[in-house]
């Protein structure tokens, strides 16, 4: 079975007209020193090349899924809207979370906290950031 998070990965990708989407556990076999080795040093191709880099900060499994992607999923407190064919929400206001802005989002979850996702953050070009409150664009 699929895990919910890669599901609404590839929804959320379709939506914004991608083609191809590149999934860490699917394309690198976790069980293969080998795979591991060839993969994970070219890791900066991938993510640099990429159109954009989706974010899952608000879940901590695979099943969470991505908040605000699919019909039952969706954010209670905002309005949603379309970006081309996805369903998108508008943004909170960055003031309300202290002196860190945005950034302050991302402490605690546990993307922010693995040493996998620190490359993610500094290799690609654009990031799609889906936390519990909202999803937000960083390029």
């Amino acid at each position: 079975s699929v895990p919910q998070t890669i599901l609404d990965a590839i929804e959320l990708a379709e939506g914004l007209g991608e083609r191809y989407i590149w999934v860490d556990s699917c394309c690198i076999l976790q069980d293969s020193d080998l795979d591991k080795r060839e993969f994970v040093s070219r890791m900066d191709i991938v993510y640099g090349l990429a159109s954009v880099t989706i974010v899952n900060a608000a879940g901590n499994h695979a099943d969470h899924g991505l908040p605000g992607v699919g019909p039952t999923r969706r954010y209670n407190s905002q309005k949603p809207f379309h970006a081309k064919d996805v369903l998108v929400v508008d943004t909170l206001d960055p003031g309300k979370f202290g002196t860190n802005g945005i950034d302050s989002y991302l402490e605690g979850t546990a993307w922010e906290s693995r040493g996998w996702t620190l490359q993610e953050g500094l290799l690609s070009q654009r990031l799609l950031i889906f936390t519990a409150e909202q999803a937000y664009w960083e390029c």
